[in-house]
């Protein structure tokens, strides 16, 4: 499964689930820095969103073989240490046990 199908089914979990979530997305069509020109959010997690008791969450989506991002790493440590909930998902398996957790 490629991170693009991961990410398509992932999104289907969430619309069922109904947590409020979102999805960033980056590149041409992104969200871009005035001055530089490049994405602001370069290494944004893939999902995020926040339970109905208001944590925030968010969700890095990679492959079994998939590797983390320097700037990946960045932002899943910045958001642990602000408290949110912070995962690197590997599987709609995985993922579907996650949401169901944050449902709680």
């Amino acid at each position: 499964m490629t991170e693009a199908e991961l990410q398509k089914a992932c999104i289907g979990i969430l619309n069922d689930s109904g947590l409020v979530h979102w999805r960033i997305p980056l590149g041409q069509s992104g969200m871009h820095g005035k001055a530089s020109g490049k994405s602001s959010c370069i290494g944004f997690p893939d999902l995020c969103g926040i339970t109905s008791g208001g944590q925030f969450w968010a969700v890095e989506l990679k492959t079994t073989s998939g590797r983390l991002r320097p700037a990946q790493v960045v932002w899943l440590d910045r958001l642990a240490d602000s408290g949110a909930v912070v995962r690197v998902i590997r599987s709609v398996g995985e993922f579907a046990a996650f949401v169901t957790n944050l449902k709680g």
